[in-house]
């Protein structure tokens, strides 16, 4: 193409005294372009523009760089080494997306998520937070004034000797963000929400936690399919201070001793498609 053709042509220009050098002799100067494509700038060299009427060109390094992904930050995810950092620097680095590649990503402190960032994985079986501390695993505070964001597509879960510490995903403050395909297992808490409003949750799974799911002064939100598997847990479903008009779709909470706990100050619940057994203890 002819971005191709100007590529080629500057190479010649600054690889040969002749200008007229047949553009069969590649031996003069593709030595010098590969070491150009492999700076870390190199793409910036490489023209890309999308199929369809009205499509500009553009740089292939502006358009890698739509998304950012915690592995373009040293991130291993290999389950052994500290990822914290990469994926803290990731997130940090302004994109307004960051992708959590598939692998298992070993923690020692929690990962932050700023107000405005969207952080998605691959799937909650293939991104997976390995929660090697006693703090939280993932927390997003302050993003009342952003809307649309997207939090899911992965897995916190605690190892000993943090089994049944923390809180596994803890929002504070957030407002129409939707959070989707996420599980989280051997925590305190599960997932909390403090002084949320209309956020909407599908598929989200919780194993193993103290408390499978927390609401306290959160208003308006909807959960679709949440499962809470609590069998060394105390409760499923916990609602404190005046948290109101929330809506549970397709709600299973299998052996909490009391799967539901509506404190004073709860209204307005709505439940469709409920189901819970008890434990040995709340038989």
């Amino acid at each position: 193409g002819s971005d191709g053709v100007t590529l080629w042509q500057s190479q010649i220009e600054s690889n040969s005294t002749d200008p007229n050098t047949d553009p069969s002799d590649w031996g003069m100067f593709d030595i010098g372009l590969k070491a150009d494509l492999a700076e870390p700038g190199g793409s910036d060299i490489v023209g890309f523009q999308q199929a369809g009427a009205g499509s500009t060109p553009r740089t292939s390094q502006d358009k890698m760089r739509e998304w950012v992904s915690v592995k373009d930050f040293g991130a291993e995810g290999d389950g052994v080494a500290d990822d914290t950092a990469a994926i803290q620097d990731a997130l940090n680095s302004g994109a307004t997306k960051v992708e959590l590649s598939a692998g298992t990503y070993n923690t020692t402190a929690p990962i932050v998520i700023p107000s405005g960032i969207s952080f998605v994985g691959e799937g909650q079986r293939l991104s997976k937070i390995k929660k090697n501390h006693a703090g939280d695993g993932v927390t997003l505070t302050n993003a009342l004034a952003y809307n649309g964001l997207e939090i899911g597509g992965f897995s916190v879960y605690a190892v000993a000797p943090h089994k049944q510490t923390g809180t596994g995903i803890k929002l504070t403050q957030v407002v129409r963000t939707t959070l989707k395909d996420i599980n989280v297992s051997d925590c305190a808490y599960g997932f909390s929400m403090l002084t949320c409003y209309a956020n909407s949750s599908n598929n989200l799974t919780i194993d193993r936690c103290g408390v499978g799911l927390s609401l306290k002064t959160s208003n308006h939100n909807k959960f679709a399919v949440t499962t809470i598997i609590s069998d060394t847990g105390f409760t499923g479903v916990e609602m404190i201070g005046t948290s109101y008009s929330n809506n549970f779709d397709t709600l299973d909470v299998e052996y909490a001793l009391y799967p539901l706990w509506l404190k004073s100050g709860t209204t307005s619940v709505t439940f469709t498609n409920y189901y819970a057994e008890f434990n040995a203890k709340g038989a």
